[in-house]
């Protein structure tokens, strides 16, 4: 009997997400998602720059000397004043 107890209070303890007894018993602590905030601050900063979508360029791979490619797709572009 003493075992099953013993057993019962290690798994009580782990299944709790604080230390104290009045804690919610949660086996995983979950993060908001931000990519929708993340693109829509993307989004806004696009649209300060005054950006307008490039029209007949569908995509861009950029390869980098390391190997790596930086790909964009329905990349857009800025006017800007060369002088």
């Amino acid at each position: 009997m003493a075992d099953i107890q013993e057993r019962l209070k290690k798994l009580g303890a782990s299944a709790r997400t604080g230390d104290g007894k009045g804690t919610p018993r949660r086996p995983v602590k979950r993060a908001p998602a931000r990519s929708g905030a993340d693109d829509k601050k993307l989004q806004q900063t696009l649209k300060k720059l005054n950006t307008q979508p490039i029209q007949a360029i569908e995509e861009v791979n950029m390869f980098k000397s390391d190997g790596n490619v930086i790909h964009f797709s329905a990349p857009k572009g800025m006017h800007a004043s060369l002088f």
